[in-house]
């Protein structure tokens, strides 16, 4: 009796050694099967930039005032100074677009003096820092709506220094609009041709000064590599509520 009890506890020891065994391998399979969560992945046309522009201006005409007139690029006189400076994250995928661009300087301050109102809740005190935030969207194979704030699309200069062939900028140029806030319509007929329709809050202001919003538009043809031609029109009323209507139109 007693070797049959030793023997039958033998037996029930390796049988739940090898049930064990079994569990812990199957178990090992299961998870094997089941799939591991993945970290997200930033879209691959992500990018971040960042760009200064410094600058020492100084004035042979000697003037009395730090700050030069007729100009919004370079403006203090014998100082060391930031012109622009800015940091910004683009993307650009099949279906949605978008830029995000905070900035800086002496040119902002000057540029942006007309973002004004008597109104509490506007953001007039911090939107000039603001460069560019719009998000697009493509809703057909061609054609994309963006909203926010970009870029104005009139005049051969940009806002942006280092694409100009001059530092300092036409005086024309700082009469027409560096930047718009509003939604643009895009559709591309060709790779050579494309056309553009805008509803904007007015000329060259985020701050709304009135009830009325503004049109442009634009008509864009590459006649040769480097060489295209550019209609620009806008129509709006640029007067205050307690002013008389005032009708801008312009044709570049």
């Amino acid at each position: 009796k007693t070797l049959f009890v030793f023997l039958l506890f033998c037996y029930l020891s390796l049988g739940a050694e090898e049930i064990k065994k079994d569990t812990n391998v199957d178990t090992i399979e299961n998870a094997k099967k089941i799939p591991s969560p993945q970290e997200p992945t930033l879209p691959k046309s992500l990018k971040f930039g960042a760009f200064i522009d410094s600058y020492y201006l100084y004035n042979n005409n000697l003037p009395k005032a730090t700050e030069r007139q007729y100009t919004t690029q370079a403006i203090r006189n014998n100082e060391f100074n930031i012109n622009l400076a800015h940091i910004d994250a683009t993307i650009k995928e099949d279906k949605y677009r978008g830029r995000l661009a905070f900035q800086w300087g002496t040119s902002v301050n000057a540029n942006y003096a007309g973002e004004i109102t008597s109104e509490k809740s506007s953001n007039q005190n911090t939107v000039k820092h603001i460069q560019e935030a719009f998000v697009g969207v493509k809703i057909a194979k061609n054609t994309w709506i963006d909203a926010g704030i970009f870029f104005g699309n009139i005049g051969h200069e940009s806002w942006i220094s280092q694409n100009n062939v001059n530092y300092t900028r036409a005086f024309a140029l700082d009469y027409v609009p560096y930047y718009s806030s509003g939604v643009r319509l895009t559709h591309e007929f060709s790779n050579r041709l494309s056309v553009q329709f805008q509803v904007l809050n007015g000329w060259q202001n985020i701050t709304e000064n009135n009830k009325d919003k503004a049109i442009g538009s634009q008509i864009k043809f590459e006649i040769v590599p480097k060489l295209v031609l550019t209609l620009n029109q806008f129509v709006g009323n640029e007067a205050p509520n307690n002013e008389r209507k005032q009708l801008r139109l312009y044709n570049n």
